[in-house]
């Protein structure tokens, strides 16, 4: 599942959320932590763990953490605040193509539940490389979700 559903009206909702960066990464990382803190409360965050990228072809040195939002809306607008805290921390998003060394940080969304625990948006895709579903599975140890379950295998 893919997509946005939309929480009820007033309805908080919790985002997993994985960040990446391969340029004076720990400080990008602190930075992005504190941009997103702003605007909604960190429930969990995993460890920080640097590894190679996971994409063919870059040989860039990544830090990674994923963490456990209560955002108070639809995901939708976490996605636009995201893109917005990545420009103002440096990721300048380039054609099809461009270097992957050129992203100094990454935030994505990998999935949103409502307050029922309802599931609202799903990223397989995201949830590929094993560094991250390892992240991702600190962040979201015994919530029960069966949807995320399945996805992190």
């Amino acid at each position: 599942m893919t997509g946005d559903r939309v929480p009820a009206a007033g309805a908080a909702v919790r985002l997993v959320v994985v960040l990446g960066s391969n340029a004076d990464a720990r400080r990008r990382l602190q930075q992005a932590r504190s941009e997103l803190e702003r605007a909604a409360a960190i429930v969990a965050a995993s460890e920080e763990v640097e590894a190679p990228s996971y994409l063919p072809g870059d040989a860039s040195i990544y830090r990674n953490q994923a963490l456990l939002l209560e955002w108070p809306g639809a995901t939708g607008g976490f996605t636009a605040l995201a893109r917005d805290i990545e420009r103002r921390l440096g990721r300048r998003r380039e054609a099809a193509g461009a270097a992957a060394h050129d992203v100094e940080i990454d935030i994505d969304l990998v999935a949103g539940f409502g307050g029922d625990g309802a599931l609202l948006h799903l990223a397989p895709e995201k949830l590929a490389p094993d560094l991250v579903r390892t992240l991702v599975r600190q962040v979201v140890s015994g919530c029960g979700r069966a949807e995320l379950d399945e996805a992190l295998g």
